[in-house]
Order: structure tokens, then sequence, then C-alpha cells
């Protein structure tokens, strides 16, 4: 595992316990890296009440 990959993996985990500190529900992570000409590497999809 490289450092980015490390990193990605921590920045993520603070988002989704972010995400669930503030209620939010059916959390999706999407993993957009293995498509070309991508905004970003991820993308998070969740519901809240």
């Amino acid at each position: 595992m490289t450092k980015k990959e490390a990193n990605n993996d921590i920045l993520i985990a603070h988002i989704i316990k972010g995400i669930e500190e503030v209620k939010g529900n059916d959390i999706q992570l999407l993993d957009l890296r293995e498509i070309e000409n991508t905004v970003c590497d991820y993308f998070v999809i969740c519901n809240g009440t």
C-alpha cells in the first residue's frame, strides 16, 4: 500500500465517521479510480434524517 492510498483510506474513514455522527444512513462509497478522466477518486452517497 502506498502512502497516498493510506492517506486516502484515513480520509475516507473520517468522512464516513462524520456522516454517521450527523445521522447519515445507507452510506455508499463508490470507487471511481478505475474509470479514466474522472474528477474524483471516490463518490460518497448517503441518506439523512
